[in-house]
């Protein structure tokens, strides 16, 4: 009697999660051909279809589509779930009446986090917890610098809010040239304990960026890359995203409001990250990193 019970309420629990998204008509958007794109929208389409019955989803590729809005408008859809930067731009502010969920986008622009109905998963990470690892590295950090341009002013409002009450100095330098580079790599590397890149394509591109791994392992200092292929090419260390859970949690967003449920947070961080260690950049710049640190990292060389 006892396990019939068990087995009527997880039946009854099971139909709830069900009936609140069966039916539903999903869009998802994606910029373009992009791996890791492909990569976030297939998970989200694998989490819906896990956890709703009787549903129809929509996938589309921008760089396929001439009208996207026309395209949308015959769909109908109960929700959208643009992938990448230029996707949930082309679809932003179209239904107003529908959940719009976002997810690989990277330094959100204002006007997507300000309406009511939208919601995202970013593709960049907590700066709190790129200094958790940092400091696990090089524990007596006290001054970061960080190098940018006019196309980045705006993350450093953002550095500034979740590293305040830490105790650190971030030190910010503008680059108003590709020329004036050099003179300012010298100038933060003598001033500051660790570079910290932060998106920025006028610095941190294939041409400029290998100049600051090189002057960073001279100058015997951390310097924290953007990615996985920043530690493959001698970045100190960096943290990577997984793309397929971002996916799966932008979905998870959805599958909460649906629920009834209101987001902690409208946009979210990614709940799951690798941080990726160069060993023999250590090694060049001084540091040896213990076991116990080593096991929190996944361990790359060039």
């Amino acid at each position: 009697m006892l396990v019939m019970i068990i087995c009527l309420v997880f039946s009854v629990a099971v139909h709830k999660s069900f009936a609140s998204c069966q039916g539903q008509d999903v869009a998802i958007v994606v910029s373009n051909h992009f791996g890791p794109y492909i990569t976030a929208a297939n998970a989200i389409e694998r989490r819906i279809t896990g956890r709703c019955i009787d549903i129809k989803i929509s996938k589309f590729f921008l760089d396929q589509e001439k009208d996207i809005s026309r395209r949308l408008g015959k769909v109908s859809p109960d929700v959208i779930f643009p992938v990448g930067t230029q996707a949930a731009m082309e679809v932003h502010g179209m239904f107003p009446g529908i959940p719009l969920i976002f997810s690989m986008v990277l330094d959100p622009p204002s006007e997507l986090v300000k309406r009511s109905n939208e919601y995202g998963v970013v593709l960049d990470i907590s700066y709190k917890d790129v200094l958790r690892f940092l400091l696990m590295l090089v524990p007596r950090v006290s001054r970061i610098g960080v190098l940018y341009t006019e196309d980045s002013l705006g993350m450093l409002d953002r550095i500034d809010k979740e590293l305040e009450n830490t105790g650190l100095q971030v030190v910010k330098m503008p680059v108003l040239s590709p020329e004036n580079i050099q003179e300012r790599l010298e100038e933060v590397f003598r001033l500051t304990d660790a570079l910290l890149a932060i998106p920025d394509m006028n610095i941190y591109n294939s041409i400029v960026a290998p100049r600051i791994i090189f002057e960073a392992i001279h100058q015997e200092k951390p310097f924290v890359g953007l990615s996985k292929n920043f530690t493959m090419s001698g970045a100190l260390f960096s943290l990577d995203c997984d793309y397929n859970d971002i996916g799966t949690q932008a979905a998870d967003l959805w599958l909460e409001i649906l629920a009834g449920k209101t987001p902690v947070k409208k946009i979210q961080y990614p709940r799951k990250f690798t941080a990726y260690l160069n060993l023999h950049t250590a090694s060049l710049i001084g540091l040896v990193p213990d076991k116990k640190v080593l096991d929190a990292f996944k361990v790359v060389a060039y």
